[in-house]
């Protein structure tokens, strides 16, 4: 069950106004800290008041997130605040943003107040409703006049063999381009190539001018593309 999590309200005395206190280097430091404290909690608050995150029963092969199981650091534009130096988890499977709070808490973002997130150096940017693509996050791997998108899912899969089964988390994901009012799902390279108009050929070598297949690696090409694009159609 989801528990709405309440920021715990701390109250110390600080020195100057305790009696017989003596203004020490310690008392100093404690003050210090107690700012700092007061700092991170005002600056912070309108992140981590949420719903607790619950996670997953034991069992499941491998996890739910987006490039690791551990925390990551990043940044998140929340309810209109940017908030940088956080650390999160993208749940993939759910389509959720996770926040560590300072207490240790997992905090489950609301989607409504979220608008992009940066994991590392990734950017995730939110679609909110599906008049281009569905609602949703998605990996923003080139943006321009031609822009690609990568959407990350993760599905639960049984994994039978001779003395058991379990269920792993699978990864899935889908790549979309957008060209104007144009929404193309990438499956292949000439899904993408087609949207070069006269320059496929041009596209092509270019790809091979920089070593890059996309059969085996297929978002560092369709950056290349979508950059070599950009590059020969300025406005």
């Amino acid at each position: 069950m989801k528990k709405l999590l309440i920021l715990p309200v701390i109250f110390f005395c600080q020195p100057v106004f305790c009696q017989n206190a003596v203004v020490k280097s310690n008392d100093i430091a404690i003050v210090k800290a107690i700012d700092t404290y007061y700092n991170t909690i005002n600056v912070q608050s309108g992140l981590y008041n949420g719903v607790e995150y619950s996670g997953y029963l034991p069992g499941l092969e491998g996890h739910p997130y987006y490039n690791s199981g551990d925390w990551l650091k990043g940044s998140v534009f929340y309810d209109g605040i940017l908030y940088p130096e956080v650390f999160l988890k993208y749940d993939i499977y759910i389509d959720k943003l996770i926040v560590k709070r300072f207490d240790g808490f997992a905090i489950e973002l609301l989607n409504e107040k979220l608008n992009y997130f940066v994991i590392g150096t990734d950017l995730f940017t939110h679609f909110f409703d599906n008049r281009v693509l569905n609602a949703g996050y998605y990996q923003a791997l080139y943006t321009g006049n031609l822009s690609v998108y990568a959407k990350k899912t993760k599905l639960i899969q049984d994994k039978r063999n001779e003395n058991n089964s379990e269920q792993i988390f699978e990864e899935k994901d889908k790549y979309f381009a957008i060209k104007g009012a144009e929404v193309v799902v990438i499956k292949n390279l000439s899904s993408i190539i087609n949207l070069m108009n006269d320059k496929q050929k041009k596209a092509q070598q270019y790809l091979k001018q920089n070593n890059i297949s996309f059969k085996k690696n297929p978002e560092a090409a369709m950056f290349k593309i979508a950059e070599y694009y950009n590059q020969v159609n300025k406005n």
